[in-house]
């Protein structure tokens, strides 16, 4: 790994800016740009962290209101591809190749569906620099490339592989501004700056028949929790996270969902043995049904993570603890996602009981939401009990 690393640095350096001299794109004004001969657009967004990708579908979602018949693709990595499939706004969804990935297709069938005839390729560089984005943006032979200014190459003039090139504002900014700023660069741009992913009804069906084995009725408040985080320092601790699944179960008769990746086992088991019941556990699921369970959820809490992102992609109120990250950039958009963060920016500095009071205020409007006949929850005088004291201490 380091030598791979050691080896793309030195390739960056020493001889990307020779291949400037021969690829370099002539810079177009976006006001040059004529948008009734933009056909197929294809985004590139080939990092392979789920919150990278689910903070930059607003993106597909401005794209197709300002598009609305173009022929869209989206190239992205297997995982988020599992995230992307069927997402509503694109019409094509191209997965980059990888050895071992399931269902990524062979070099050749990827090259062959790059070379479509794109009129506008968009490249979605965000916090880092992707010269694989950019060799592949170059390979389509689009008519237009359209990228940040960002992230510049050493030794090159410019982000070269680029004729259209969106600026760059230095500072704290949400990702999915970042995102957003790339296509506003052209006149593209959207009010509805929520992520998403697109379940589909038999997809829903079986993250709620998942609950239903598990011997979830209509009338249980069900709250997921992700204990995990693929940064370490994004981890709350476990014992943290059960603190607060044994306070939702004492006080609010709710029934927990436990959820952890494959890796995350060392955190599972904590986590169980710090508990005096059982939940219910999501354990070696795939991304979709994952998100599928969370769906049905009432509550999600989790880190820092792309387990968050998915939360809020499927409109699952949510609880987060931030660490390092600052939720003003990672933050899904919305009020009924909440942030909590210590001063020291130190995930164990958050406490069990902070996260507890959040808890008073996010379930009373939920349990007062559905009292007032939103759905069918029938709720228990012991839960009711709880609602109405949260009410008199705020």
């Amino acid at each position: 790994m380091r030598l791979t690393r050691w080896a793309t640095g030195m390739l960056k350096k020493n001889f990307l800016p020779f291949v400037e001299k021969f690829v370099r794109r002539q810079l177009t004004h976006p006001s040059l740009l004529n948008f009734k001969t933009i056909d197929r657009i294809l985004v590139v967004r080939s990092h392979d962290h789920l919150s990278d990708y689910l903070l930059s579908t607003p993106v597909l979602r401005a794209l197709r209101e300002h598009f609305p018949v173009a022929h869209l693709a989206l190239v992205v990595r297997p995982r988020a591809g599992e995230a992307a499939r069927h997402c509503e706004f694109i019409n094509e969804l191209i997965v980059f190749p990888e050895r071992g990935g399931e269902g990524t297709p062979t070099w050749r069938a990827f090259l062959r569906q790059l070379r479509q005839g794109f009129d506008l390729t968009i490249v979605l560089n965000t916090v880092s620099h992707s010269l694989t984005s950019d060799l592949v943006a170059h390979y389509t032979k689009s008519k237009h490339i359209l990228g940040p200014a960002a992230f510049r190459f050493p030794h090159s003039s410019r982000n070269f592989f680029y004729d259209l090139i969106s600026p760059y504002w230095e500072g704290v900014k949400h990702q999915t501004e970042r995102n957003l700023d790339i296509v506003r660069h052209i006149g593209v741009d959207t009010a509805d700056h929520r992520s998403i992913i697109t379940l589909l009804p038999e997809e829903c069906a079986a993250g709620k028949k998942f609950l239903a084995d598990a011997g979830v009725t209509e009338s249980d408040l069900v709250v997921a929790m992700h204990i995990g985080a693929g940064k370490i320092r994004n981890r709350w601790h476990p014992e943290n996270f059960a603190a607060v699944a044994g306070h939702l179960q004492k006080e609010y008769d709710a029934r927990v969902v436990a959820i952890w990746d494959a890796h995350e086992q060392n955190l599972g088991f904590h986590f169980l043995s710090s508990l005096d019941f059982r939940p219910i556990l999501a354990k070696g699921l795939s991304v979709r049904q994952i998100a599928a369970i969370i769906a049905n959820c009432r509550l999600f809490i989790g880190n820092d993570s792309g387990a968050m992102q998915i939360a809020a992609a499927v409109k699952t109120p949510l609880i987060a603890i931030f660490g390092a990250n600052g939720p003003e950039e990672w933050k899904p958009a919305g009020d009924e996602f909440v942030a909590i963060r210590a001063a020291s920016r130190q995930c164990a500095d958050v406490a069990a009981e902070q996260v507890m009071e959040l808890l008073k205020s996010m379930l009373a409007k939920d349990i007062a939401a559905r009292r007032d006949g939103d759905d069918d929850f029938d709720i228990s005088d012991k839960v009711f009990k709880q609602y109405v004291k949260a009410l008199k201490k705020s």
